[in-house]
C-alpha cells in the first residue's frame, strides 16, 4: 500500500465536525505494520461488529443518537474498505 493510497483510506475514516478532526481508526499506522489483506480483514471484522451493535441498538430506544453514530461509522468503514480494494486492484493490474 502506497502512502497516497493509505492517506486516501484514512480520509474515509476521519470525522471532521468543523472544530476538530477525529480518526475512527488510524489506518495509516495499521498499513505501516500489516499487509493490505490483514488490514482489510480487520476492517471487515470491525464492520461486522458495528452491524451487530446496530441490530442491538435498534431493538431498544430507536431515538438514541448511538444509532446515528454507529450507522455513520459503518458507512465510513465500508467506504475505506471499498477504497482499499479498488486501489489494490489498480496496483495489481499495473
Amino acid at each position: 500500500m502506497t502512502p497516497a493510497m493509505s492517506k486516501k483510506a484514512q480520509t474515509c475514516l476521519t470525522v471532521n465536525d468543523g472544530i476538530e478532526s477525529r480518526k475512527i481508526i488510524n489506518v495509516e499506522l495499521l498499513f505501516s505494520r500489516h499487509s493490505t489483506e490483514t488490514v482489510l480483514r480487520f476492517l471487515n471484522r470491525l464492520l461486522n461488529e458495528y452491524e451487530e451493535t446496530l441490530k442491538r441498538l435498534i431493538t431498544g430506544d430507536q431515538t438514541s443518537p448511538k444509532i446515528d453514530d454507529t450507522a455513520a461509522r459503518m458507512l465510513r468503514v465500508l467506504l475505506a474498505i471499498r477504497t482499499i480494494e479498488l486501489e489494490n486492484e489498480e496496483v495489481l493490474a499495473a
